[in-house]
């Protein structure tokens, strides 16, 4: 019974390892994987593009001419992106290929891909700012702009709210402390956190801190302060950012 259990794990092992060393010996994507993997972010980034210009055309209610103008920027934008992504991976692995006009200090100002939130990703390249600004009228730049600070502001109320939900999870908060404590909460975190483009900085407990000790105190129970110290100094779980697009 013994030899057959020694048999089975021999044979097991045999038959993994070699498995094993095959796979921790995979060679490193060629140049033909990078190419293909630039044209997969090529379609990716211009399907973004749509979106931002479908938003551009309902809010700014651009002409034919204007649309035509967004359209080769956002073409330009892409092909660019893509340029110096794909040189940046092939610099990464060694295979440089001269043919690409893109320098390394370009790569170093690629914003990260967001996929799925056209602004996010689209406002953080000058090239695309610039184009915009460019094609619309100060009419249109201003109903663009009051849009845009609207939605921030949509953001901003809505991952404060997720915050507090959290925190009432632990803390079981009456209405009226619910309330103060928001009111608290968003006042002194606006102060703090910076919001660039488009993206919403991360909300979490681990922020909690920068919130004043003595007037959470004012709102909270004894027993929900020692909740209160407990989570408003340690990081988070979680934190949270609105997708909203």
């Amino acid at each position: 019974m013994h030899y057959n259990i020694r048999n089975v794990v021999v044979a097991t092992y045999l038959l993994l390892f070699p498995a094993a060393t095959i796979w921790a010996q995979a060679p490193p994507p060629s140049k033909l994987d990078w190419e293909r993997a630039a044209e997969s972010l090529r379609k990716d980034v211009c399907k973004l593009a749509v979106r931002q210009i479908d938003e551009l055309q309902r809010v700014c209610e651009l002409s034919v001419s204007q649309t035509k103008e967004v359209e080769a920027c956002a073409a330009t934008v892409t092909e660019q992106y893509v340029a110096i992504w794909l040189a940046e991976k092939l610099r990464q692995f060694s295979l440089k290929d001269d043919a690409l006009n893109a320098t390394w200090d370009d790569a170093h100002k690629l914003p990260p891909y967001s996929h799925g939130r056209p602004r996010a990703f689209l406002a953080r390249i000058p090239l695309w700012r610039e184009g915009v600004d460019r094609v619309l009228t100060l009419e249109q730049k201003a109903a663009y702009h009051e849009l845009q600070e609207e939605r921030r502001q949509l953001e901003w109320e809505i991952a404060i709210r997720q915050l507090m939900l959290n925190i009432d999870y632990d803390l079981l908060l009456s209405r009226r402390q619910f309330e103060q404590l928001q009111l608290l909460i968003d006042k002194k975190l606006a102060a703090q956190v910076t919001q660039s483009g488009d993206a919403l900085a991360p909300l979490s407990r681990a922020m909690l801190h920068l919130v004043p000790k003595g007037q959470v105190r004012q709102i909270l129970s004894e027993r929900q302060m020692e909740i209160w110290s407990e989570f408003a100094h340690r990081p988070g779980p979680s934190t949270w950012t609105v997708p909203v697009d």
